[in-house]
């Protein structure tokens, strides 16, 4: 199979398709009166997830609306991978402060807030709930109509689509949000929360569980752990299933077709019919805060927030019916809120740390999520 490259897009883009929704938002300024700039030239530098095409027209557009409505005011785009700017933010040389304002994965606000890098987050400019995409073509072929519904009917897929080339689910688990995108969803899918009024809540059974159901995928070897990216591997279908966000579905369409993939809720347990919670990713700006251009910066970051209208995109039409199965799985939980305001990172970092021990066979699942728990107390206390 010929491979498709997405080395601009992977997982180390989780948000690379997100800036397409800033097309729906054009609209013409001729009829604006221009805003007067600075009288000596202003250079702004923007600093984003790398984009593809189209959405480097669609930012380059609002750039030059933003310049004609403010004179003296320039805009420098300086595209990186997701990683790359995740590196630069929380490595002690922070290379990327040069920049004046930031693109940014919502998850890292807390972080930068407390260490004082960002002023004025903006609202989200994009809220995507994670979804289960299956490929339709693998589960045909295994003799399967329709996704699975619970775990023990996604254990039994996996062992069903699994072989030498293919694997049942991807996870990217040593990525910036692995364990946020890979891992948390399954516990939360079973409507049950990871911290419970400031403590972390490791040792109820729906919790051990989950922890048990991804224990058994890992160690039956039903799980490809990529390290290239979860969007390539699941399009090249070594992986019938991934967790990912539903801005992904643009993507998705340009490479597989609307007829080889489509999503579903992500299983929970057996029997169980109550809400699930969901990972939400979301999308915002933020001004760095030395920057020497902060009123500049605030003016440009104002501007893409009046003209970014949230949850659109440029393949919404092409794929309605894949956007309303997206709005009935979020109509039918609510987002898991553990993690506002808290040092995600760190978290995550231990959790990871101490799921490795368990998938290498050092845990059982009971020591892992006591691990867990007396870890992320110390964390939480800190």
């Amino acid at each position: 199979m010929k491979k498709v490259n997405l080395h601009g897009y992977g997982d180390k883009l989780l948000f690379a398709i997100a800036l397409a929704i800033l097309a729906g938002a054009l609209f013409s300024l001729s009829s604006r009166e221009k805003i007067s700039g600075t009288s000596a030239e202003s250079i702004l530098v923007f600093a984003k997830f790398q984009h593809n095409e189209i959405e480097h027209d669609v930012i380059t557009n609002l750039i030059e609306e933003f310049e004609n409505l403010h004179d003296g005011i320039r805009i420098v785009v300086d595209n990186r991978f997701y990683e790359e700017i995740s590196h630069d933010f929380f490595d002690p040389s922070n290379e990327i402060k040069h920049a004046d304002i930031f693109l940014l994965d919502a998850l890292w606000v807390s972080d930068l807030l407390e260490h004082e890098i960002i002023i004025n987050p903006s609202p989200p400019l994009l809220s995507s709930i994670n979804v289960l995409y299956y490929n339709i073509d693998i589960l045909r072929e295994a003799g399967f109509s329709r996704p699975p519904g619970n775990r023990s009917e996604f254990l039994n897929y996996s062992r069903a689509v699994s072989g030498e080339n293919c694997r049942g689910l991807v996870m990217h688990l040593n990525s910036a949000r692995g364990v946020y995108d890979d891992v948390f969803p399954w516990i939360w899918a079973a409507g049950t929360t990871l911290i419970n009024n400031g403590n972390p809540a490791f040792s109820t059974n729906p919790v051990i569980a989950a922890l048990t159901f991804l224990s058994s995928l890992y160690n039956e070897g039903l799980v490809l752990n990529t390290e290239e990216g979860k969007l390539q591997d699941f399009i090249q279908g070594r992986a019938a299933f991934m967790l990912a966000p539903a801005g992904h579905i643009g993507l998705l369409l340009e490479h597989m077709g609307e007829e080889s993939f489509s999503l579903t809720s992500i299983p929970g347990p057996d029997n169980y019919a109550g809400r699930t919670l969901f990972a939400s990713q979301e999308l915002i700006l933020a001004i760095n805060s030395s920057s020497p251009h902060i009123e500049e910066a605030q003016l440009f970051m104002d501007f893409l927030v009046e003209n970014a209208p949230l949850f659109t995109g440029q393949n919404r039409a092409v794929a309605s019916e894949l956007y309303s199965k997206v709005w009935e799985i979020e109509m039918a939980g609510e987002k898991a809120n553990d993690f506002n305001n808290l040092a995600l990172l760190e978290l995550s970092s231990a959790f990871r740390e101490e799921l490795q021990a368990l998938f290498t066979g050092s845990y059982t699942v009971a020591e892992m999520a006591a691990a867990i728990q007396r870890r992320w107390i110390l964390i939480l206390n800190e």
